[in-house]
């Protein structure tokens, strides 16, 4: 059976829709923006904390303003993390942002977690962090960062 070229487009531009929905789906549910006070993002921080079994963040910064990579030993080294996940809280807006990315999503289309990251003030590029990075250090805290105006952003593996 042989397929006319409009047949065959057709075909393309059906999996290419199909594609661009299950992207569409996987960002939207992924993150989410809350409106929330001080202390109740800060309850939703040290809940996150309490459920992480990991010593310090793996990531400071320093005094230029970028990122260092701790010495100290990972929270769960060879715990091959499921997801990659980030709170953001920004004080003057009272805007609480929360996103958990499949860590398997992260691996496979780590551009378009950028997206799907938005909005939490979480820049991969500024890390400097790849998705082996994560996984060879295992479920952790990797930053976990506060600022003199009250805004606060975690980033954790598990």
């Amino acid at each position: 059976m042989k397929l006319s070229p409009a047949r065959v487009g057709l075909i393309v531009l059906g999996a290419a829709l199909l594609g661009i929905s299950v992207f569409g789906i996987l960002v939207a549910d992924v993150t989410r923006v809350t409106d929330l006070d001080a202390a109740a993002a800060e309850s939703q921080f040290d809940a996150v904390l309490d459920s992480l079994d990991s010593g310090p963040p793996r990531l400071t910064r320093d005094g230029t303003g970028g990122f260092t990579n701790s010495t100290g030993p990972a929270g769960n080294i060879g715990v091959a993390p499921a997801h990659l996940g980030v709170l953001a809280f920004q004080a003057d807006h009272n805007r609480f942002i929360r996103s958990e990315v499949p860590f398997w999503f992260f691996r496979l289309k780590g551009p378009v977690v950028r997206l799907a990251l938005r909005g939490s003030g979480f820049d991969l590029d500024r890390l400097g962090l790849t998705p082996s990075d994560i996984a060879r250090q295992g479920a952790g805290v990797i930053l976990d960062e506060s600022w003199p105006n009250g805004d606060r952003v975690l980033v954790w593996a598990e």
